[in-house]
């Protein structure tokens, strides 16, 4: 398989559906076969509809992908003030 990933760094702003087609469509021009839109907000109803409907494409939106990283622990810790990114992992 060929994954592409799409990933938005925000924190109001939610994904349109416009960008949830503008990723499906060069992810499809790209010959990728299965799509991982990531955000760290919300997606817009509508987008979340369009990437549901796909067979090959999903949406991981911000409460999600916090706990996919607490599940695995992967550029996580726990400091005196809570989780904290792992400047190890991040700041590369």
């Amino acid at each position: 398989e060929r994954v592409m990933v799409q990933t938005k760094c925000r924190r109001h702003n939610h994904v349109t559906e416009t960008e949830a087609r503008a990723f499906f469509g060069a992810m499809t021009a790209k010959g990728g076969t299965r799509g991982l839109f990531i955000t760290t907000a919300t997606f817009h109803i509508d987008a979340y509809r369009f990437l549901n409907k796909l067979d090959n494409c999903v949406p991981i939106d911000g409460n999600t992908f916090f706990d996919l990283v607490l599940k695995t622990g992967y550029g996580i810790r726990i400091g005196k003030d809570g989780y904290a990114f792992d400047e190890n992992i991040f700041n590369r």
